[in-house]
């Protein structure tokens, strides 16, 4: 059976930046995450750069698309990339003997895909009842490759 990859109806916002949602497998989203790149923060090639900033850079998904300037940042922060915390959620779910790749996930993304919101659901057996109410399970992974929140795993 082959899984697809949904647009969900689900949308929002982040820093006045619309997000969209997608649903399926980890194994179809994971196509839709952008990685990112620091650069010297500078005029052009022939200035000197900041020495207090870096650009974060979106690397190009496709050849026809170029690197995509999504923001600035101190040149201490660390760029830390979508698929490390995506990784980084797995493991958590692998030590608890479950296969995340089996996993129903929703994927978040702002259009540039400088933010990201994924949530990993849990199979049923891990569905509690409370006050009989149905509520689902999951983790919550969070990330933003510029400084306006902290990752959240």
């Amino acid at each position: 059976m082959t899984v697809s990859i949904a647009r969900m109806e689900e949308s929002g916002r982040w820093h006045a930046r619309d997000v969209i949602y997608s649903s399926g497998r980890w194994s179809q989203l994971k196509t839709l995450i952008p990685t990112f790149e620091l650069a010297d923060f500078r005029v052009g090639p022939d200035f000197p750069s900041n020495p207090y900033m870096r650009s974060v850079f979106r690397k190009p998904r496709t050849v026809v698309e170029h690197l995509m300037p999504v923001g600035v940042v101190s040149n201490t922060h660390p760029l830390v990339q979508h698929a490390a915390v995506v990784e980084k959620c797995f493991e958590g779910i692998r030590n608890e003997g479950i296969d995340p790749l089996s996993l129903h996930c929703e994927l978040g993304l702002t259009e540039l895909g400088e933010w990201m919101n994924l949530r990993i659901y849990f199979p049923e057996k891990y569905q509690n009842n409370i006050d009989a109410k149905v509520g689902d399970v999951w983790i919550c992974g969070l990330n933003a490759s510029i400084p306006s929140m902290a990752i959240a795993v």
